[in-house]
């Protein structure tokens, strides 16, 4: 495992505990002000990117199993099944991503991403005013959700909105095959594949990069370290939310009523 990577989830909310990431600390600050989940990426402990999370995916709880604590989604019985409970923010990406046969309606749709974007886009303001050459990216995603708020951002502060990574199609494995960290590493790196060009035509740039859902975090390390290689530089981004637990967890599949 490449283990110089190491990102910080900075929050004032309660935090999960024993999720079995070797690179991810959760930090919590009760003098933090705002809700939101503050992160830094390092690698080889510089910082190469931060950005902010808008919620957890899930409500859960910690809870104390003879003597050893741990994370637990919050769940409850219906019609004979177990089905956990999503944050609002993650309602709306569950109900996005999920809801395909039939997918969610268009009015209901555009309600989600017009609100994640308003709220994404007061971070996007305030990142613009401090970096002299600032370009929009986002996570490609067969749900467009980034695609989507991204496009919307560009078109509401007027940031240059550019593509720098897409889906290498020739990459079958799903991430939900994945039961460890190191594999998640070497999935990602392979999972997709960056506009080299581009890149080097722009190494004075910094990028924010626009993504739906944080898992164990080895996408955006990946991304980050990428650009930093090239330009030098921190960079930038912005997630909706990021879910508690990926693996050997009392939840591994989420469902929502």
């Amino acid at each position: 495992m490449d283990d110089k990577f190491r990102i910080d989830v900075i929050t004032k909310q309660s935090i999960p505990i024993n999720i079995n990431n070797p690179i991810l600390n959760y930090i919590q600050d009760n003098e933090r002000k705002g809700d939101r989940l503050f992160v830094k990426v390092y690698y080889d402990n510089i910082e190469i990117g931060r950005g902010i999370i808008l919620d957890f995916y899930k409500q859960f709880e910690v809870i104390e199993d003879f003597g050893e604590a741990h994370t637990r989604v919050l769940s409850f019985e219906h019609n004979g099944k177990t089905m956990f409970k999503n944050t609002s923010l993650g309602n709306m990406i569950y109900r996005i991503k999920n809801f395909k046969n039939p997918p969610i309606n268009d009015d209901e749709r555009e309600k989600y991403i017009s609100e994640i974007t308003s709220i994404f886009e007061k971070y996007a303001l305030s990142i613009k005013e401090n970096i002299n050459n600032l370009k929009l990216s986002y996570v490609p995603s067969s749900t467009k959700t980034p695609d989507e708020i991204a496009q919307k951002i560009q078109k509401n502060i007027n940031i240059d909105l550019v593509n720098i990574v897409k889906k290498n199609v020739d990459h079958t494995t799903s991430s939900k095959e994945i039961t460890d960290f190191d594999t998640a590493m070497e999935h990602a790196k392979s999972k997709y594949i960056f506009n080299e060009d581009l890149l080097n035509q722009n190494k004075e740039a910094q990028y924010l990069i626009v993504d739906d859902v944080m898992g164990n975090g080895s996408t955006i390390a990946t991304i980050l370290k990428k650009l930093y290689d090239i330009t030098k530089l921190p960079n930038y981004f912005l997630i909706v939310v990021k879910d508690v637990k990926r693996w050997k967890v009392y939840l591994s599949v989420v469902l929502y009523l």
